[in-house]
């Protein structure tokens, strides 16, 4: 009967310590459970920043690729106007040749 109650005793003690740790064990996997999903979360934002960043430099990269292709395409349909220089030196030709013609015509 003593070694019934002794033992009965210390079961008890074995299954309170049990209990305890397990609460305790517990309480802490629910905090580190917490803090890996606080730290998922924080992850999952700095990702989340990077492929939008990453994504809107791919579109801006692709929008200035076919800005710059229509430009080349409305280049090649409307011709853009010479400079005017080439115009100025063409007149100036046109005017001294004029003045060649009116010179070696002769006077009356």
């Amino acid at each position: 009967m003593l070694l019934y109650s002794f033992l009965n005793e210390h079961f008890v003690l074995v299954v309170f310590l049990v209990d305890v740790s397990s609460s305790i064990h517990c309480f802490f996997r629910g905090f580190f459970l917490i803090i890996d999903v606080l730290i998922f979360c924080c992850c999952f934002v700095i990702i989340k920043s990077f492929v939008h960043f990453f994504f809107h430099m791919i579109l801006l990269c692709i929008s200035i690729s076919l800005l710059l292709l229509l430009l080349l395409l409305l280049k090649q349909v409307i011709p853009l106007p010479k400079k005017k220089t080439h115009r100025i030196r063409n007149l100036n030709r046109q005017l001294s040749c004029r003045k060649k013609r009116i010179a070696s015509l002769p006077s009356s």
